[in-house]
């Protein structure tokens, strides 16, 4: 069993291996995996906190409510790429919708109103599907069938690492820092909170609003890199070894 689990071990070893070594020689395709990972980072800090953020000023009813708009978002964007199929260019559908998701990030922390929240929430998971979709259609276009799996293999480990570390430092990051600027007597609460409000739920608010920025401003530096922007121009289709 110790030789059997360790075989395996080194397997995976060999294919993370293989992996790292088939984007480090394609600079296009790990910048696009990093990108996607440092958004995965802001995008799950406030996941865990979105439920909180409703039930600090509305009941478990309107959470409901919310919660049942962005499930038929993320069903809507899944049926739009399913007829649509996005843009000639997917990584312009990349860029558009993670610009997209970190615009509605930001108007989710603006204002404590249901309405607002539910609109923010179905644009997040309308667009979801539809960036998720467009990198598939590049990982699946650009990386010769033959190695596909030992790519996307590291490729998921590396874009879903980031994620539960999120999980971890989103609420001790809400609780010790946001929510105490917000409900204080401090500089940012007599500033900000003249436009987001304070009190409790606020200092999530504004967490919000900070991962909304960070998404738009890496999406726009993404952008300005030329290996990203012409990713799919620069690499040939299917290209393995």
């Amino acid at each position: 069993m110790v030789l059997f689990l360790l075989n395996h071990f080194l397997i995976q070893q060999r294919h993370l291996t293989y992996g790292w070594n088939y984007f480090v020689q394609r600079p296009g395709l790990l910048g696009l995996v990093l990108l996607i990972a440092l958004c995965n980072f802001l995008i799950g800090a406030t996941e865990v906190l979105d439920i909180p953020l409703v039930l600090s000023f509305a009941s478990v009813t309107t959470l409901g409510i919310v919660v049942s708009c962005a499930n038929a978002g993320m069903v809507i964007g899944g049926l739009i790429m399913t007829i649509w199929g996005g843009l000639e260019n997917q990584m312009t559908t990349v860029f558009i919708s993670m610009f997209a998701i970190g615009l509605s990030l930001l108007f989710v922390g603006l204002r404590p109103s249901a309405i607002l929240l539910a609109c923010a929430n179905f644009s997040i998971l309308l667009t979801i599907p539809i960036v998720n979709s467009a990198i598939q259609a590049i990982y699946q276009r650009k990386v010769a069938p033959e190695v596909q799996g030992r790519v996307f293999a590291f490729r998921k480990s590396v874009a879903l690492a980031t994620l539960p570390l999120s999980y971890v430092i989103a609420g001790p990051l809400a609780d010790r820092f946001f929510e105490p600027l917000m409900t204080q007597d401090s500089i940012v609460a007599k500033s900000i909170g003249r436009v987001i409000g304070t009190g409790p739920g606020r200092g999530i608010g504004l967490m919000f609003i900070s991962m909304g920025v960070l998404t738009i401003l890496m999406t726009s530096i993404a952008y300005l890199l030329p290996r990203l922007r012409y990713l799919e121009d620069e690499l040939p289709d299917g290209i393995g070894d």
